[in-house]
Parts: C-alpha cells; structure tokens; sequence
C-alpha cells in the first residue's frame, strides 16, 4: 500500500487553503471562524508530516501563536474568543512537536491549563464562567456549568503532553469516562471517534495493566464501527465520515495484530485513499457541535441546529481543512507502521 501520494495530496491541499502563511481558518460561527485553535490542530499535524512542504508552515503558525496573547497565557478559539483548555492544548502539542517545549510562551501555557485541571483529574474547557460570559453577553443568571464542566475530549487532549500525562489523576479520570463498550463520549463533538482515540493513545503511554486494557478495549469499539469495504458512518454521514475512519483507522493501529485489526487497519485506509478528492482534500465531515452553555450532557439534548452558528448547532469544517489534517495524521502513522514492518 503507497500512501506517498495521498500524504503529498493531502499536504497540499493544506498548504494552499492557509489564509496566510502558516494560518488556517475554520468552523464558521457566530464568534467568527476559528484560528488560533483550528491552526494549532493543522499545524501539529503537519510538523509531524514527513514532507519538507510541511514543518516550516508549522513554524510560521507557531511563530504566530506565540505573538498573541502574551497577557493570557492561552490560546482559544480565535483572537477575540477568551482562551479555553483545548486551544492550550493544541497550541502546546504544536510546540511539542517542534521541538519548541521548553520556552517561557510554553511555560505560561501549562500554568494556564494548570488552571482548567479540576481535582478529579478531568480538564474543563473554560475554567470560570467570568470571561466567556462577558464575551458572548449572556445575562448573569443563565448558567455555563456546561462549557465550564470537565470534557471528556478536551482531557483526552490534554492526557498526552508530557507536562500532564505524568498526572495519575487524568489517567484514572479517562479510565473512569471509558463506557461498556471501549469507546469515550465527547462534548464538543458529535462522533466518539476523536475522544475515543486521544483518550485511548494517551493510555496506552502508560504500561499499567488497567491502562493496557481501556487501550485495548478501545481497539475492539473501532473495529466494531469499520464495514467490509473499511467505510465509518457517523451521525452526519452513515454512510461514510473520513473524519471518523481516520479516528477509526488511528484506534486499529493501537490494537494487536492477532486480533486482525491491522487486516481492518489496511481496509479503512484503502476507503480513505479512494474517498480522496482531486485536490488532495478529504470531503467535510468533522461536525463541531456546540451545546448550549448551560448543557452538561448534550447525548441528552435534542434540539439541535445544523449550520446554526451558536449554542446549539452542529457545524461542518466547511473548508474541509480539519477533516484532511485529521485523515493526513492517521495516513501518516500507518505509514509508519508500514515502513516498521517493511510492508
């Protein structure tokens, strides 16, 4: 299998949809498109790219992160949004993957995300209602223990940099949010897939038994979710996500070859390589869902928005810029498993 073709498409693709040098925007809501946080994603993505296109515009975006807001600490969801966890977080990972870890902006950043930690081990979004209240004018009485309550998705995040991932107490939060079946439920997401599979990598750094085991049973959810022709459905798109294969195909890669996953692996990859279009992009499928503040469950809510924009809506990557980075960074770890194995 040669994914060289796929991994350059998709590199650049990402090259030619930045805004500027080293920026992604995306995820269009009533806040704006997202950034900061969204060129943190693609970024880290790309540092980790084998293609020589690829890091210095990781450089620029870092570069450019490490300009803006130098009176916070953080980052968030673009310039004018207050700084949140999971933005940290891929700001962090970015530089991590740069090589640039230990510089005061990265500093800050922990102390920042130091903050959002709560003492059972889980990591809120927004660590106090003060600020995004203030932003998104809100009145005083309506509640953000939604938005200000511990996230599966933004712990699992947040698990596997080497300034937390030393915390016990994340790990045991993970393992406690694991459900029956393998698999973890995100908040800001609408496929378990992303939670599913950061949550399940940042484990498997950890050689503790019970640790191998939620790694394992992870495994065994997303081989469950893979059709014969290595497709993924989602809520958005039964009948196919790239988004949620590549989550899929990152969690078969966890698992262990006697139980045939790397078979499944090989499948949903293929799918992927055929589901890749002219430009090197994967079509549109990472649905943002953006509950309204006050919603602590939102497996429970019903009165979502398609396309809406705030509390609420569910929200494409309309540019399909996270849905190739997310395709591009699964592709690539095959490929290493590929080259490991002299396939």
């Amino acid at each position: 299998m040669d994914l060289t073709p796929a991994l350059e498409g998709g590199v650049g693709f990402l090259l030619s949809a930045e805004s500027a040098p080293g920026w992604w925007r995306d995820f269009d809501t009533l806040a704006g498109p997202s950034d900061e946080w969204v060129s943190a994603y693609v970024a880290t993505v790309l540092a980790a790219a084998s293609d020589p296109r690829a890091r210095p515009r990781a450089w620029c975006t870092w570069r450019r992160l490490r300009r803006r807001r130098w009176w916070s600490g953080g980052w968030g969801y673009n310039r004018r949004v207050p700084g949140d966890a999971d933005s940290t977080t891929w700001g962090l990972h970015l530089a991590h993957a740069l090589g640039a870890g230990s510089g005061w902006r990265v500093r800050r950043g922990y102390r920042f995300l130091a903050r959002h930690v709560r003492p059972d081990g889980g990591v809120a979004t927004y660590s106090e209602d003060g600020p995004i209240r203030h932003f998104t004018r809100v009145r005083s009485g309506f509640s953000f223990r939604g938005w200000c309550g511990t996230h599966v998705c933004v712990t699992a995040a947040a698990a596997s940099l080497p300034g937390l991932g030393a915390d016990g107490r994340v790990r045991a939060y993970l393992r406690r949010a694991q459900s029956g079946d393998g698999g973890w439920t995100a908040y800001w997401w609408c496929d378990r897939g992303m939670a599913t599979a950061l949550a399940a990598e940042a484990l498997a750094e950890s050689s503790a038994g019970e640790d191998t085991e939620a790694r394992r049973r992870a495994a065994g959810w997303a081989a469950g979710r893979a059709g014969k022709d290595g497709s993924v459905g989602s809520v958005t798109h039964p009948a196919g996500s790239a988004f949620a294969a590549a989550w899929c195909l990152r969690l078969l890669l966890l698992g262990d070859d006697p139980g045939g996953h790397m078979a499944r692996a090989a499948s949903v990859a293929a799918w992927l390589l055929r589901s890749q279009r002219p430009d090197g992009a994967w079509p549109a499928s990472a649905a943002l869902r953006i509950p309204p503040p006050d919603v602590t469950d939102p497996e429970r809510y019903e009165q979502w928005t398609l396309h809406g924009g705030g509390g609420g809506s569910i929200l494409l990557d309309g540019s399909s810029i996270f849905t190739t980075a997310t395709v591009l960074a699964a592709l690539g770890r095959m490929a290493h498993v590929l080259n490991g194995r002299r396939c």
